[in-house]
C-alpha cells in the first residue's frame, strides 16, 4: 500500500494517497471532432477490431463502404461508447477512419497512458456501464463520462505508472496468449480425433477401403455409408412457448463442437415455437462453421434455425459425433449462402453421406468419444479458468496502480 491515503470522494476510486487529486475528464481532455474520407483499402477501425480490457489491435477481414467517417490520429484515445462493459478502449499506434461508437480524445493535459490505463479500469467501466439505456444495445452517454472524475497524481508518476503496467500487462497477455495456444491445440486435436474415430473406428488393424466420399476418406471395409435422409426423420412438430417456466433453446445456448448447454439470460417472447424433445439431435443450420449441434436433455421450444432430428436408424450419440466432425462442418460450410447471415440448406445436409459401422461398433466409437472428449473438455476448462484468474489479475492490477493504493517503487 502507499503512504498516507485519503478519502477521494469519488465511489469508483476510493482512497488515493494524499498527495494526489481528482478531477473531471471534460476539464483535462479534448475530443477530436474532424471527418475523413475513407476509400476501401484505406485504415478502418470498428469496435471488432479493438480487444477488450487491453487495447490491442484485432485484424478482420469485414469491408467497409466507401464514404465519410470519423477520423482519428496516432496516439488518440478511443473509448467505445456502446456495450462499454466490453472494455473497448486503445491508443491508437496509426491515423485513420473509425466508427461513431468511438469516442476520439486527442489530448489530454498528463500522460495518455495513464488516462488510458483509468479509463480500462474495471470500476471505471462498471461505474460506465450503470449509465447505459437501450436494453439490446447498451450505450453510454460522453456527456455523463466527461463529468466522471479520475484520480491525478503528477505527471512524472502518471508516466511511472503507465510504464509499470505496460510492463506488467504485457507479461500477464504473454502468458495468457500461451494458455490461449494450448486450448486451440487441445481443440484442434478432439476435433481430428472426432473425425479419425467416425471415419476409421477404433480398431486400428481393421482392412480399410476407399469410401469415395471426401469427407470421410477411407472406412473399414465393413462398414457400410449412406445419405442421412435414408436413416433419420425430422420432428416437425409446434410448441407453445411461455416466458414464465417455459423453456427455449436458442442458439446461443449450444456451445460449439462439444454440444454443451450454454445457461443465458436472453428473454424470448411467449408464442408457437418448433418443439424439441429429450434425445433428439439438433443442427444448426445458420453460421453452420459453428459447429452448433446438440443431443438433447430436456425438451422444449427451439430456434427455427435448429433442425430437430427425432430418430436415427443406429446410435443417435454416434450421429452426434458425425455431425459436429470438423470435416463434416466443413463440408455442410462450403454449401452456404448468404454473406452476413450464411446458412445451409437442410435439403444439402441430408444428401450427405456418413460412415456407418454396425450397431454396437457404433455404441463403442459413441463411449469411447464421450470418454475421451470429457478428458479434453476438462483440461481446457482448467485453462480456461487460469486465463480467467489472469484476466482478473490485471484488472486488479491495474486499478490498484492508477489509484494509487499500490506504488510503483
Amino acid at each position: 500500500m502507499a503512504g498516507d491515503m485519503k478519502d477521494s470522494g469519488v465511489a469508483w476510486i476510493g482512497e488515493i494517497p494524499s498527495t494526489w487529486d481528482t478531477i473531471k475528464i471534460r476539464f483535462v481532455t479534448s475530443i477530436r471532432a474532424e471527418k475523413i474520407e475513407y476509400k476501401e483499402g484505406d485504415s478502418y477501425l470498428g469496435l471488432e477490431n479493438i480487444d477488450g480490457f487491453s487495447g490491442k489491435y484485432i485484424p478482420t477481414e469485414t469491408i467497409y463502404s466507401d464514404g465519410i467517417y470519423d477520423s482519428y490520429n496516432e496516439g488518440d484515445l478511443l473509448f467505445s461508447l456502446l456495450r462499454p462493459y466490453l472494455g473497448k478502449v486503445m491508443l491508437a499506434e496509426e491515423h485513420g477512419a473509425c466508427t461513431g461508437e468511438l469516442v476520439v480524445i486527442k489530448s489530454f493535459s498528463g500522460c495518455m497512458s495513464f488516462l488510458f490505463y483509468c479509463m480500462i479500469s474495471n470500476r471505471f467501466i462498471e461505474t460506465v456501464n450503470l449509465s447505459t439505456y437501450g436494453a439490446k444495445m447498451p450505450r453510454a452517454n460522453w456527456d455523463f463520462i466527461r463529468n466522471l472524475f479520475i484520480p491525478m497524481p503528477s505527471i512524472c508518476e502518471q508516466n511511472r505508472i503507465a510504464t509499470y503496467l505496460d510492463s506488467r500487462c504485457s507479461e500477464i497477455e504473454s502468458l495468457s496468449y500461451d494458455i490461449q495456444k494450448e486450448i486451440e491445440t487441445l481443440e484442434a486435436y478432439k476435433k481430428s480425433l472426432i473425425t479419425e474415430t467416425v471415419t476409421k473406428g477404433l480398431d486400428k488393424s481393421a482392412l480399410m477401403k476407399d469410401s469415395g466420399i471426401d469427407w470421410i476418406g477411407i472406412v473399414s471395409e465393413k462398414w457400410s455409408t449412406i445419405k442421412i435422409r435414408f436413416v433419420t426423420t425430422i420432428r416437425t412438430e409446434k410448441i407453445e412457448y411461455k416466458e414464465e417456466g417455459g423453456h427455449y433453446l436458442g442458439l446461443e445456448n449450444i456451445e460449439g463442437f462439444s454440444g454443451k448447454f450454454i445457461p443465458s439470460e436472453t428473454i424470448y417472447p411467449a408464442g408457437i415455437y418448433d418443439k424439441y424433445n429429450k434425445n433428439d439431435l439438433l443442427f444448426s443450420l445458420l453460421r453452420p462453421y459453428l459447429g452448433k449441434v446438440m443431443l438433447a436433455n430436456d425438451f422444449g421450444a427451439c430456434s427455427g434455425e435448429l433442425v430437430v432430428i427425432k430418430s436415427f436408424s443406429g446410435y443417435m450419440p454416434y450421429l452426434f459425433y458425425c455431425m459436429i466432425s470438423n470435416r463434416f462442418i466443413e463440408t455442410v460450410n462450403l454449401s452456404t449462402y448468404g454473406a452476413k447471415m450464411p446458412r445451409a440448406s437442410w435439403d444439402f445436409v441430408r444428401n450427405m453421406f456418413i460412415p456407418v459401422p454396425p450397431f454396437q461398433e457404433q455404441k463403442a466409437i459413441a463411449a469411447f468419444l464421450d470418454s475421451k472428449c470429457s478428458e479434453i473438455d476438462s483440461i481446457i476448462a482448467s485453462k480456461k479458468k487460469q486465463l480467467d484468474t489472469l484476466a482478473s489479475y490485471k484488472k486488479s492490477l491495474i486499478y490498484e496502480y492508477v489509484t494509487g493504493k499500490k506504488e510503483v517503487k
